[in-house]
């Protein structure tokens, strides 16, 4: 297949790893892909709160399709770094575990930057917590219904 066709097989006819998870479309074999991807550019209103947003997102997919694994792609297009502060930070990727279901962060910085690594200067940092992406949906699992 040539690159035309991969491209064309991927991202056209909802066959790719994206579009089955995004779309719930049912792919081959017994496992499904859950991942989604979103664009992070804090300039362009694409900031923190909309990352949040896609980890929801994911979070429901992986519930609606009973998956313990869901993957959120970050492409980062600017200037500044993204960090994720969450308990399971210090594996190769970071992630966070809501009800059983682990969903990994993937950040691909696709900024053109015009130095190289060596001349420029430290990024600014946005870090999101874990209490920021966890914050709704732990509220509505720990709370408590009282007795009447």
């Amino acid at each position: 297949m040539n690159s035309f066709s991969q491209k064309e097989f991927i991202f056209r006819s909802n066959r790719g790893p994206l579009q089955r998870g995004r779309h719930g479309k049912q792919s081959e074999g017994s496992e499904r892909l859950i991942a989604d991807a979103k664009v992070f550019n804090p300039d362009r209103g694409k900031s923190a709160a909309y990352i949040i947003q896609g980890f929801r997102q994911i979070y429901q997919y992986s519930a609606d399709y009973n998956a313990a694994v869901g993957y959120l792609i970050i492409f980062n297009t600017s200037n500044k770094q993204l960090r994720f502060g969450v308990t399971g930070s210090a594996a190769p990727l970071p992630s966070v575990v809501l009800n059983h279901k682990t969903i990994f962060f993937l950040v691909i910085d696709l900024y053109e930057h015009e130095a190289s690594a060596s001349k420029r200067p430290q990024p600014e940092i946005v870090e999101i917590a874990e209490d920021e992406i966890l914050g709704e949906k732990r509220q509505s699992s720990d709370s408590v219904v009282p007795a009447v």
